[in-house]
């Protein structure tokens, strides 16, 4: 297995000028008992410290080792993969069509031609839209196959349909939905596989950090508000007092994502507060309006295309855009500080599709947090790059 390098231009990128994630505000808080999260995940009361700590849980539940094997989508991104590495399962890619469904007859191939058997498949749900899981989780029961949706880009689910449901196990990276500084959740829906999970406490210095990260970051980009500005004097003194920058997630680790060390922490009191108090109603149609206004804009763009149009259950978590030219477009827009990301990283495969988008497809964001005129901002430098380019 062979990853695709990161692109070297990528540090001499400057820093985006919107975030990419949703930031912290008061407005998007709903301190009442009436405050209903539309989430299957809202569930769960253990809180990892992100996604990939919940999913190497979930894989060392169904029983993950070098005798087995897992099959993941060919188009993913580098830290999903990372705790399958650790845990020395072998690993096969198996091929997406154009709008990233699974292929089918090639995972049938793969079970068939697997030198070890599989263990599990993982699904994703990308950009918070929904795959058709009926024949992959029959195809999966027949050949004894745990199948694990993950959910990191699909938090909610509309028209009650909420949250997992074909899955024997799901992950949630709940920091690409609140502005919370951590965060992962698992779902464990098949009771053969429950197990008590107890995960270490977390000092109540780690805690003041990740308050304090939280709130930093907020003044990173436009708008910071009343507690920004206070953050950002406090910043000046530490910076004019050579004080060093707090980091939460300061171990090291031989991996460029997961940390095994941190997968048995908890997650932070500030990230289960925000989670539980955020206003999820206006959150999600916050998203939805965001998407639908990019996606009016950008469906007939020239060079380009959006990768979906919104669904009625979708709560998007980017929004996805094709490009024609991406060798000159992507850097352009990275000059100019588009919030934008992709998975140039994966892992080399047979899979036409997903080296295609590895370069072609972009993430753009449509969070809460985003206002009209930075949307408007954001297509206005997306529109001339392409007719430029």
């Amino acid at each position: 297995m062979k990853f695709h390098p990161i692109n070297e231009q990528a540090q001499n990128f400057p820093k985006p000028k919107l975030s990419v994630l949703p930031l912290f505000s008061f407005k998007f808080l709903a301190i009442s008992v009436k405050n209903k999260c539309l989430s299957s995940f809202n569930k769960n009361r253990t809180l990892y410290t992100d996604g990939r700590s919940a999913l190497a849980h979930g894989l060392q539940l169904v029983g993950h080792s070098d005798k087995n094997a897992i099959l993941f989508p060919a188009y993913h991104c580098g830290s999903m993969i990372e705790p399958a590495i650790w845990l020395t399962t072998d690993i096969y890619f198996y091929k997406v069509n154009q709008d990233l469904s699974p292929n089918l007859n090639h995972i049938q191939q793969l079970i068939l031609q697997a030198k070890k058997p599989i263990k599990t498949l993982v699904v994703v749900h990308y950009f918070g839209f929904f795959q058709h899981l009926d024949d992959i989780a029959q195809l999966c029961k027949k050949n004894g196959i745990a199948l694990i949706e993950d959910c990191a880009h699909a938090y909610y689910r509309l028209n009650n349909k909420i949250g997992s449901c074909a899955g024997d196990l799901a992950i949630a990276s709940p920091r690409k939905f609140f502005p919370i500084p951590d965060g992962g959740l698992l779902t464990i829906n098949n009771p053969t596989l429950q197990k008590e999970i107890t995960l270490e406490s977390r000092s109540f210095k780690t805690q003041l950090k990740a308050l304090y990260s939280c709130l930093q970051t907020a003044t990173l980009y436009p708008k910071p508000g009343v507690l920004g500005k206070v953050i950002t004097k406090i910043e000046r003194l530490r910076t004019k007092n050579h004080v060093t920058k707090i980091d939460v997630a300061s171990t090291p680790s031989a991996f460029l994502w997961f940390n095994p060390e941190k997968m048995n922490a908890q997650g932070s009191y500030i990230a289960k507060w925000i989670m539980r108090f955020s206003s999820h109603q206006r959150i999600i149609e916050c998203r939805r309006k965001n998407y639908q206004y990019l996606f009016d804009n950008l469906k007939n763009q020239a060079n380009a295309h959006p990768l979906y149009a919104l669904t009625d259950e979708t709560v998007p978590y980017m929004f996805p855009l094709v490009i024609n030219n991406p060798e000159q477009q992507f850097v352009a827009l990275k000059k100019q500080g588009v919030p934008i990301w992709r998975w140039e990283e994966l892992a080399e495969s047979d899979c036409a599709n997903s080296q295609h988008y590895r370069t072609h497809l972009l993430h753009l964001p449509c969070h809460q947090s985003l206002s009209r005129s930075e949307l408007d901002w954001i297509m206005s430098c997306v529109a001339d790059t392409l007719s430029k380019h």
